[in-house]
């Protein structure tokens, strides 16, 4: 049986064999690719380029006519303008936005309903990148860096959560560094001089009774690496607190350079990872780099299974985090200018680099998952039973995410000798004190080469020494 589809060139969706346009992306399915939206004006901004698509819609860039002033303006998918469900989640992030005037959060700035176009909003044009593309591309990020883009996000997040907003969907691919005013002369590339902005509210709860409740029963919303437990359980009450325990993934990612359970690749496997166990510690994800004793704790907080058990808002996470960090951003200062002769940097490399030479080992002490204490769930609470059901088309489920993860640190542990292996079970997390804590692995196999070279010479002397006297007594 021949398949009776199009494929569109520009996002791959199959279409049917009769359709004219992509009913994903509105590219042309037919003669030359051509975006059937751009060059249509939004008032005075006329769509001049897509710059992204995704399950609901496209983003263009526009420009002001009159001003030459760029904005981002966002047009609901064609297939989906009838659909009420997806049109009233649309207006309703509009109405988000237009509630949340605050320095980290991206701005909105007009919303209607054009005849050939649909809905659409103009939000503020962002220049720059998002947080996931700069840890891609840093494997880590320096604890200065965190601390200035963590004191940007609890306090967006603490803005939205007094207002009763809950985004469900924070992850680094939401959250766009963009220059804050002109770069100073020979200022370098460190994200402290960045500004951070949230955006993406297309799944957002508002936690007003009076507000029609959108996400119907069974479905669950979210993006499985940054999912907290009460997203998954079916039907569970989700309120601010889901929010901190995405940003305490986000955070565990940015000091590793990986998600709590990276190598899981369904979405179904990493969410049964989120409900059930605890994230691999710190120092065993990155054993290569520092952690102050505190973070784990700070993290085992905000990644609690129960949401009674995290911080109870984003000041208090932040409260804690930051004296830690502070710590971990003077030991890193300390370590750049002890190993600059050797002509290591200390940090922004790929993850699965080398470390430092004269780095000191990783100090950074996990408590031990203890399944006693874990909240008991009960057996009603299940996850979703087929996967097209994990979430709807409005979120990434990134299946995306972990294999890039992989390849990455596979292709940079490769010219280093030094493949990754794979994932170890974490029942039992605490390690035996090291002889040598102030020496790499490396330097502590070579000294124990030494002395046993040293013992063998000891020996092979004695004994020559003994066959000499013997020798001379005949």
């Amino acid at each position: 049986m021949t398949d009776q589809s199009t494929t569109c060139r520009n996002c791959g969706y199959k279409n049917n064999n009769t359709a004219t346009y992509c009913s994903r992306c509105g590219s042309s399915l037919k003669g030359e690719d051509v975006d059937p939206f751009l060059g249509k004006y939004v008032g005075k901004i006329v769509l001049e380029k897509r710059i992204g698509f995704g399950g609901a819609g496209a983003v263009y860039q526009g420009r002001h006519t009159d001003l030459g002033k760029l904005f981002a303006v966002k047009v609901l998918r064609a297939d989906l303008i009838t659909d009420e469900e997806t049109k009233a989640r649309f207006e309703r992030e509009a109405r988000v936005l237009a509630r949340l005037q605050h320095d980290n959060v991206v701005s909105i700035h007009d919303f209607g309903h054009l005849s050939g176009l649909g809905p659409y909003m103009a939000m503020e044009w962002l220049e720059g990148s998002t947080l996931f593309d700069e840890r891609k591309k840093r494997g880590t990020l320096a604890f200065d860096e965190i601390l200035h883009i963590f004191n940007q996000l609890t306090s967006a997040m603490y803005f939205m959560h007094t207002r009763d907003i809950v985004h469900r969907d924070l992850k680094p691919e939401n959250m766009m560094l963009v220059a804050s005013g002109h770069p100073l002369p020979n200022q370098d590339d460190s994200l402290v001089h960045r500004k951070l902005k949230v955006f993406d509210f297309g799944i957002a709860l508002l936690e007003d009774a009076n507000e029609r409740k959108l996400t119907a029963a069974g479905m669950v919303v979210g993006t499985p690496h940054y999912m907290a437990p009460e997203q998954i359980i079916i039907d569970a009450r989700v309120d601010h607190r889901a929010d901190l325990y995405a940003a305490g993934a986000i955070l565990y990612e940015v000091l590793t350079g990986r998600p709590p359970f990276w190598g899981t690749k369904r979405p179904i496997e990493v969410m049964e990872k989120h409900l059930r166990h605890p994230p691999p510690p710190l120092a065993e994800s990155c054993p290569e780099r520092f952690f102050p004793p505190q973070l784990q704790e700070i993290l085992n907080k905000a990644l609690a299974k129960s949401p009674a058990d995290r911080y109870p808002d984003a000041r208090a996470f932040f409260e804690d985090l930051q004296h830690v960090l502070e710590e971990g951003a003077q030991h890193e200062s300390f370590e750049s200018e002890r190993t600059v002769i050797g002509g290591w940097p200390v940090h922004g490399t790929p993850a699965g680099a080398p470390p430092p030479m004269g780095s000191p080992p990783p100090m950074g002490k996990s408590t031990p998952y203890d399944p006693s204490n874990a909240p008991q769930w009960n057996s009603q609470d299940a996850l979703p039973d087929a996967e097209p059901n994990v979430t709807d088309e409005r979120t990434s489920v990134d299946l995306r995410r972990p294999e890039d993860i992989v390849a990455q640190i596979r292709q940079q542990r490769a010219s280093n000798g030094n493949l990754p292996h794979a994932p170890a079970q974490h029942a039992k997390t605490t390690q035996a004190p090291s002889p040598f804590p102030d020496q790499t692995p490396s330097q502590r196999i070579k000294k124990r080469y030494l002395a046993a070279l040293v013992l063998i010479g000891l020996f092979s002397g004695i004994f020559l020494m003994l066959l000499l006297y013997v020798f001379f007594l005949r």
